[in-house]
């Protein structure tokens, strides 16, 4: 939204609905061919010093450096444990699997940008939301039962936005429902770091309560 008010405050016509979409991109090209910019409608950081853009709000917090707060409220009951590459069937585990009641809300757990979502069961994943943060991390949250109708690729999302809820979609189907989060480092499919040290900082409930 940031990005769209300091384009139109500098002459380039756009609807400010917070969307990373196709008249975002064409206002973001046409600025960038009037500040002899290169053309790419992506907003760099060279763009975005030239519009006056503020900084980024920081990817995490001052307990975790991805993570801002848990992915399910503190009324959920949920548990985990650290089964980062733990074998699995399809190699090893690059997440930590919260598990949760079905239909259990899932929280964005950090600032961003929803890049890709999925509302089929298909694939692994089965129902699934990435999310790009600030820095250029990436967050995968997978095996939803559903993902609300409001939210679509290109929507900005906060710490504790409702993105979903728990499920057993994709490979999971078989399985107690749970989320799948992984996080990526600089692209999609990217080497990814273990969340759990990350979500016991931001965790709410005494790790007794969540221990399996």
């Amino acid at each position: 939204m940031q990005l769209q008010r300091r384009l139109r405050a500098n002459g380039f016509r756009i609807r400010l609905d917070g969307r990373y979409g196709g008249s975002t991109v064409k206002a973001v090209r046409r600025a960038q061919r009037k500040l002899g910019l290169r053309v790419t409608g992506v907003a760099t950081p060279a763009l975005q010093r030239r519009l006056g853009v503020p900084a980024p709000i920081a990817a995490g917090s001052a307990v975790s450096e991805y993570l801002v707060t848990f992915p399910m409220p503190k009324s959920v009951e949920y548990r985990y444990f650290n089964d980062y590459f733990a074998p699995r069937s399809t190699g090893m585990h690059g997440a930590t699997d919260i598990l949760a009641p079905h239909g259990a809300p899932i929280l964005s757990a950090t600032h961003g940008t929803v890049m890709d979502l999925r509302r089929t069961d298909s694939g692994l994943g089965g129902l699934y939301v990435y999310i790009r943060d600030p820095g250029g991390t990436w967050y995968y949250y997978a095996h939803l039962s559903s993902i609300p109708r409001s939210l679509q690729p290109g929507d900005t999302v906060w710490p504790g936005r409702v993105i979903g809820r728990n499920g057993s979609s994709g490979n999971a189907s078989y399985g107690a429902p749970h989320l799948h989060l992984e996080i990526m480092l600089g692209k999609r499919g990217g080497p990814n770091t273990n969340p759990f040290q990350h979500l016991v900082a931001v965790d709410p409930k005494p790790r007794s309560q969540t221990e399996i």
